[in-house]
This record gives structure tokens, sequence and C-alpha cells, in this order.
């Protein structure tokens, strides 16, 4: 075998070292992602559950003396709270392999969420399925 060869042989051997490494640094990314995207929408669910309670419970203290600017502001709060939540589904839209009903009851019985919360995620889905039809 020539030094060509050899070279050639060297070359391919590393190659393909680098691709499994590569491979397997791709695998921990995507599960880091899909870690993050859950801790994510885990947090903006309770946020969004705050809110919504503040502005319950504002009404209810202060209903005979409502502050219009208040419920204004919490109103406003639980409108983006409400987004952020609809975009944290997204992220674990893009993070999760499936993305379907299967993968909703599967999550649910893993507690990371509930029939009230599924209804969110089955809105995605549909917009995600109808944007995959359209391709």
């Amino acid at each position: 075998m020539d030094i060509t060869s050899t070279v050639s042989v060297a070359i391919g051997v590393a190659g393909l070292a680098y691709a499994i490494y590569q491979g397997r640094q791709y695998r921990k990314l995507r599960t880091v992602n899909r870690i993050q995207a859950w801790f994510i929408y885990s947090k903006a669910n309770n946020v969004t559950a705050l809110i919504q309670n503040a502005v319950i419970r504002y009404q209810l203290v202060h209903r005979a003396n409502l502050d219009a600017m208040m419920i204004e502001f919490l109103s406003k709060g639980d409108a983006h709270s409400l987004e952020l939540i609809k975009e944290t589904i997204r992220q674990v839209q893009l993070a999760e392999p499936r993305f379907d009903e299967s993968a909703f009851q599967r999550w649910i019985s893993q507690g990371k969420l509930n029939e009230k919360q599924k209804a969110l995620f089955v809105q995605m889905a549909i917009n995600d399925a109808d944007s995959k039809e359209r391709k």
C-alpha cells in the first residue's frame, strides 16, 4: 500500500470517528433542548396561573371599587403570558420527536400537562398539520 492510500484510509477513519462524535453531540443537544423546552413551559405556565389568579383575586377583593387601570394591566399581563405559553408550546413541539395525540396522552400520564393544558397543544398540532399539508 502506497502513502496516498494510507493517508486516504487514515482520513476516512478520522472522518468516520468525527461523524460518530458529532452524532452523539447532536443527540445530547436534542436532549438538553427538550429538557429546557419543558422547563420553560412549566415556568411560563406557572406565571400564567399566577396572573390569572391575581385577576380573579383582585376582582373579588375590590369588586365594590375596581380600578380600571389595574384591571387593564392585569389583563395585558394575562394576554402576554398566554402568548408566552403558546410560544413555549411551539418550543416543545420543535424539541419533541412526536407532537400528536399519543404524545399528549403520554405527557398527561407523565404529569407534564393536564387535560385543560392539552387543548393548547392540540391547537398547535392542528396548525402544524395544516402547514405540512400545504408543502
